[in-house]
């Protein structure tokens, strides 16, 4: 039977970010919650087909948002932790 594994699609810089008081409200207003929150560098957007992310915790996300910081050509992604790992596939 096929089994869904992640590819890996890319690596970036990236820095760990502090959720606003905004983006708290936001997240308990749609009764979600989120547990992590990276600013990628030198990246406006996501590759096509970008769905997860896994930082160097090992631990894997799916992306829940991505807003994009034009300032700083950056963007910040809201992960969510996921409870059943996707296997990787060999690079």
């Amino acid at each position: 039977m096929p089994v869904e594994k992640l590819v890996k699609k890319g690596t970036a810089y990236y820095s760990y970010s502090t959720a606003g008081i905004t983006r708290i409200y936001a997240a308990m207003g749609a009764n979600r919650q989120f547990d992590l929150v990276i600013r990628c560098h030198n990246m406006v957007a996501l590759p096509d087909g970008v769905k997860y992310a896994i930082p160097e915790d090992g631990l894997q996300y799916r992306i829940d948002l991505s807003q994009p910081i034009y300032d700083e050509d950056g963007i910040d992604l809201t992960l969510v932790r996921l409870e059943d790992f996707f296997d990787v596939a060999a690079s």
